[in-house]
């Protein structure tokens, strides 16, 4: 009896044991699942930071942004104002690589800064998306301008998506006196959306925006 009664109290003991250490194992997967969370986040904030930075179109920019000096170069030296040109042409391509190149430090910087603090606090705000200003695209569409075509689509199709513009839908049409194109208005801020913040006309460059987001410039 007295040795049934001692295994019983071990047992008994031993029972208590397992209990703790199953109670302890719960305690720590549950902790353990909890300090993972944030990291599983972080790994998901990194590739984010990671992917606009490797999404950052700079050379395509630069590209564009070349061309239209390049333009503006060739023109004859009977043009108005021609030396002025010239100049804003070369002081603009100067503000835009100098802003490509800001853009591009803060991508960089903040890669950085949050692979050692895991802090989205310390993100930095990301400066305007470099493009050619506003100024610039003015000066560009009085020296190009663009004329309506001969041929080619109907002057009732929208240019972005060559579909019939119909009755009762949204619509906006380009203010530059020159430029003779209408937009569907969805088709306009797709384009806007896709050029990442642009707002200039498609077909002149002069400067275009969404009248719900400029409602004072309608």
């Amino acid at each position: 009896m007295q040795i049934n009664g001692k295994y019983h109290i071990e047992n008994s003991l031993l029972k208590s044991k397992v209990n703790r250490l199953e109670n302890e194992i719960a305690r720590l997967r549950e902790q353990a699942s909890q300090a993972l969370e944030p990291v599983v986040m972080d790994r998901r904030k990194l590739l984010e930071l990671r992917k606009l930075k490797d999404d950052f179109g700079r050379n395509k920019i630069m590209e564009e942004a070349k061309e239209k000096m390049d333009k503006v170069k060739q023109l004859p030296d009977t043009t108005e104002n021609l030396a002025g040109a010239l100049e804003a042409a070369e002081n603009e391509l100067t503000r835009l690589e100098t802003s490509i190149y800001n853009y591009q430090d803060f991508l960089d910087l903040n890669v950085r800064v949050y692979q050692k603090s895991h802090d989205i606090s310390k993100i930095l705000d990301l400066p305007e998306y470099p493009k050619i200003s506003n100024g610039f695209s003015d000066l560009y569409s009085r020296l190009f301008p663009v004329r309506a075509p001969e041929t080619g689509i109907p002057d009732t199709d929208c240019p972005i998506c060559y579909d019939t513009r119909l009755p009762g839908q949204q619509t906006l049409a380009c203010d530059n006196d020159r430029c003779p194109y209408i937009f569907h208005l969805s088709c306009l801020r797709k384009w806007f959306e896709d050029k990442k913040g642009c707002t200039k006309c498609p077909q002149c460059q002069k400067t275009l925006r969404d009248p719900d987001q400029y409602p004072m410039l309608q």
